[in-house]
C-alpha cells in the first residue's frame, strides 16, 4: 500500500489580468498520462487543480500555486482496484496551454486501495508495444 506521507509536486506559475478591466482570472490544471496497461483507461485529460484570482486590476500579475497530489495519479482497474502506475504524467495549465511540464513515474505497478469485492487485486500488465509499418 502506498504511504500519504508522500511528497506533493508543486507547480508555481505567474498570471496576468490581459484585459482591459478590473477582472476575476481562473487558471485551470489539468493532467494527462501515457500510461499503457492492460484493464486500466486513463482519462484523456483530468482537472486536477484549479485557482481563482478576485478583482485583479489591468497588466496585474501574481503568482499562483498548483499541487499534485499522488492520488492525482491513481488509476482505477476493471475491478475497482486502485493503483499507482508507472509511465509519463503532462502537466498543463488552462486549456491554451500557458504552462506544460511531464514527468515520469519508474518502478512497479503499487496497489492504493483494494476494492471490497473486487476480488484479489493483480497487478496490471504492460501492454505490448506494437510497432506500426513506418517505425
Amino acid at each position: 500500500m502506498i504511504d500519504d506521507r508522500l511528497a506533493d509536486i508543486a507547480y508555481n506559475l505567474n498570471i496576468t489580468n490581459n484585459g482591459p478591466m478590473t477582472s476575476d482570472v481562473t487558471a485551470l490544471a489539468f493532467l494527462s498520462s501515457q500510461v499503457s496497461f492492460e484493464d486500466v483507461s486513463p482519462p484523456i485529460k483530468q482537472l486536477f487543480d484549479f485557482t481563482h484570482e478576485y478583482k485583479m486590476a489591468v497588466g496585474e500579475t501574481r503568482t499562483v500555486w498548483f499541487m499534485v497530489s499522488y492520488r492525482s495519479l491513481v488509476h482505477t482497474d476493471q475491478q475497482g482496484h486502485q493503483w499507482l502506475l508507472p509511465g509519463q504524467y503532462k502537466v498543463t495549465i488552462n486549456n491554451d496551454v500557458q504552462f506544460e511540464h511531464t514527468f515520469e513515474l519508474v518502478g512497479e505497478p503499487a496497489l492504493v486501495k483494494k476494492w471490497p469485492g473486487g476480488g484479489e487485486p493483480k497487478a496490471p500488465r504492460r501492454l505490448k508495444q506494437v510497432k506500426t509499418a513506418s517505425e
